[in-house]
């Protein structure tokens, strides 16, 4: 992933730097919060994956805003790889999605 941001920035002439994403921050603390509350249940499973969805929709919206300023900005290349990075979030979305109760929650 690191090697994408770079190749991103690159194609837009500037050098990336990092940032703490409080929001992001939120979301982990949330899910670590869901492991704690639901240990030991029959639904943790679930809960990991509703915990796991939120992240992903977070980064799909950031990826999804991303793209639009590289389109509006006319950044063809970071356009390109925004895209891709955010097909891949979307996929995995779905993936979660997918998992069925079955899989994720038998309940004995």
């Amino acid at each position: 992933m690191r090697s994408l941001w770079r190749q991103e920035f690159r194609s837009i002439d500037m050098s990336p730097r990092a940032k703490t994403c409080e929001a992001m921050k939120s979301l982990l603390k949330e899910a670590e919060e869901i492991m704690e509350n639901f240990e030991n249940t029959d639904a943790l499973d679930a809960a990991l994956i509703a915990a796991a969805q939120k992240i992903e929709h977070y980064e799909i919206a950031s990826y999804g805003c991303l793209v639009t300023y590289a389109k509006l900005m006319e950044h063809q290349e970071a356009d390109e790889i925004l895209s891709a990075t955010l097909n891949e979030e979307k996929e995995t979305d779905s993936k979660l999605t997918d998992i069925p109760m079955e899989q994720a929650n038998v309940v004995q």
